[in-house]
């Protein structure tokens, strides 16, 4: 009851700010897209690729995971008081942001990660995920049919098989001539590293996404680099505005109206890449398709796991971009 009346009392609060920015705040802080629904905003996210930044899933739990742990870590409590706020903080914020499958996927591995470092057992991601997506299954067998719910998980096991192999080409394409200890290094591992992430999940989902919105989106993976820092600082900014809103509303006004006008800068940003010409690609694919070529390539790349060459990377990324230019202009 009093995480539903703080819910509740956030959204109220930012309704008060006028703007598109106040409705994709309570969209990626409090799970609210009540607003967004069927609009132009919405409709910009889905050509863009970006609708997974609205939904609250991994991304924003780890946000309040690095802030927990941050705060934890300059307390002299034990590793079991420590795990226990973290799940407190993570199992209220899946409350508060309305239980969506995504979040709850999110938490419970979280969790089971944090609990086995904790407990000195050795993490191994496709494990949790398995054993969570078991759980949620279990406790709720309608998950079999939720969309969402899929797109979760075939995201998570794409980013625990193939992230480090997008990475080693993405990095073979910036070239290694440079040693990571360089400060062009960490500049590039800066980019490279979120890059891939983006990249592989985007893959990963195509055996769900095409069949069901018959869309490719083509600047998905630059259009994520652009957004998805604005919307970790919405995220990052709203998490801490909904904590002081539970003492202080009035206080809790004064940065909030800075964070809707960066909601007003994303909107704006989404909206100029969605209208960029050959922005997406329509495609029409029967769902088994999709999964059996998805399949087989998963197989065939866990078999012979192509080695990253810079040359190889340099030429198809020209082969890329050639179909791309020629799809616009077409």
């Amino acid at each position: 009851g009093i995480i539903e009346r703080m819910r509740l009392q956030n959204s109220a609060l930012m309704g008060r700010f006028a703007g598109v920015g106040s409705d994709l705040l309570r969209g990626v802080v409090l799970g609210d897209t009540t607003s967004l629904q069927n609009s132009d905003l919405d409709r910009d996210f889905k050509l863009t690729g970006l609708s997974h930044l609205i939904a609250v899933s991994g991304g924003h739990l780890m946000i309040i995971a690095a802030l927990t742990c941050w705060c934890t870590a300059r307390m002299r409590i034990s590793h079991l008081i420590e795990f226990s706020i973290l799940a407190i903080l993570l199992c209220a914020y899946v409350v508060l942001t309305g239980l969506q499958a995504s979040a709850i996927r999110s938490c419970v591995m979280t969790l089971v990660a944090s609990f086995s470092w904790f407990i000195g057992r050795r993490q191994h991601a496709p494990s949790a995920l398995g054993f969570t997506a078991l759980v949620m299954l279990a406790l709720n067998p309608a998950n079999a049919f939720s969309l969402g719910f899929a797109l979760s998980v075939f995201a998570v096991l794409g980013l625990c098989l193939f992230a480090p192999l997008v990475q080693g080409w993405l990095y073979a394409l910036s070239g290694s001539s440079c040693k990571r200890t360089t400060h062009v290094a960490r500049i590039r591992s800066t980019i490279v590293e979120p890059f891939a992430l983006t990249i592989t999940a985007q893959i990963a989902t195509l055996p769900l996404t095409l069949p069901t919105f018959a869309l490719l989106s083509l600047i998905a993976p630059l259009a994520n680099l652009i957004v998805t820092p604005l919307i970790s600082l919405m995220i990052a900014g709203g998490i801490v505005v909904v904590g002081i809103s539970f003492f202080s509303t009035e206080a809790a006004a004064i940065p909030l109206s800075f964070l809707c006008k960066i909601g007003d800068l994303t909107a704006a940003a989404v909206h100029w890449l969605a209208s960029l010409p050959g922005v997406a690609l329509p495609i029409t694919i029967d769902d088994f398709l999709a999964l059996a070529i998805s399949a087989l390539l998963f197989i065939l790349i866990r078999l012979f796991w192509p080695q990253p060459h810079t040359s190889t990377a340099r030429v198809a990324l020209i082969i890329i971009l050639n179909g791309y230019l020629s799809h616009s202009d077409s």
